[in-house]
């Protein structure tokens, strides 16, 4: 482990928290599909609770090549797979971000090259990802989009699920499909959605016809987390390879993300709660 990543554990410690001690929240990020920003919100949200004083873990749990050490402009770590065989431990993996944000990576791709990871495996070494958990006062699980990675992210000590969706019809089916299969796997799991790429009328009524469709045929009220504006001039930074937290002053979609109702996002659930406390706007 290198000497940052000891430094955040020592911090850890100092807060009177460590790994296996108890407490947190796990907050997972998905999309029914690609490219719809989700690695970037999941990567605002933590940085947000950062932020604010949360000791916060950000776990890239995309199924391949994850990005968001490239978003961050972080080293890209070890990666999921290097669990394999037991001789590096999760805390091996902890690539620090900022003050109180560490991140897990996916790694560069080339270390499952020969055997990728299928998914009872992922599931199994995400599973060993959560000894540090309890260290943290939130989790934030990067799921991408690939069904297979959202299942094996949706682990025991997850707490709620957000839907990333952009506001076009495509989308909005693909998040509709999302949530019926997690639904049927993981049904007493809490989710909202996040419109993402739209803001105002256009998120509302995207969100109204995705609320309608999940309660006519799924019978589940999910409630609505919030929207963030397009924002051409942080996909621009990051496409330059500045990092991500480097560009967040005057950023519509940082606004956004500071500015959304997130306890029942950052705080933990006493039981399941189907409906969440979140808000549900007037169509």
């Amino acid at each position: 482990m290198s000497d940052q990543a000891h430094a955040l554990l020592r911090f850890l410690t100092r807060r009177g928290r460590a790994p296996g001690s108890g407490g947190g929240t796990t907050l997972v990020v998905a999309s029914g599909k690609g490219g719809v920003g989700t690695s970037t919100v999941a990567a605002l949200l933590a940085l947000r609770a950062a932020e604010e004083g949360r000791a916060t873990l950000l776990v890239d749990a995309e199924a391949g090549h994850g990005t968001l050490h490239l978003i961050l402009g972080v080293e890209p770590g070890p990666g999921l797979a290097a669990l394999r065989g037991g001789a590096v431990t999760p805390r091996d993996l902890l690539v620090p971000v900022a003050d109180g944000l560490g991140l897990v990576t996916a790694g560069t791709g080339e270390e499952d090259a020969v055997e990728p990871l299928g998914q009872v495996e992922r599931r199994t070494l995400l599973r060993r990802v959560t000894e540090l958990y309890d260290a943290f006062d939130l989790v934030v699980v990067d799921a991408g989009s690939r069904l297979d990675g959202v299942l094996a992210a949706c682990t025991e000590s997850a707490r709620h699920l957000l839907l990333v969706s952009a506001a076009d019809s495509v989308a909005l089916a693909a998040t509709h499909a999302l949530a019926k299969v997690v639904l049927a796997r993981v049904p007493d799991l809490p989710m909202s959605v996040l419109l993402n790429g739209s803001d105002g009328a256009a998120a509302l009524a995207a969100f109204g016809v995705l609320r309608s469709g999940i309660w006519k045929y799924l019978g589940r009220a999910v409630p609505f987390a919030g929207s963030i504006p397009e924002d051409p001039g942080l996909r621009a930074a990051v496409a330059a390879g500045r990092p991500l937290q480097a560009a967040l002053d005057a950023s519509p979609a940082a606004d956004a993300v500071r500015a959304l109702d997130a306890g029942p996002l950052f705080d933990a659930f006493a039981a399941p709660n189907p409906a969440g406390s979140m808000r549900f706007p007037q169509l």
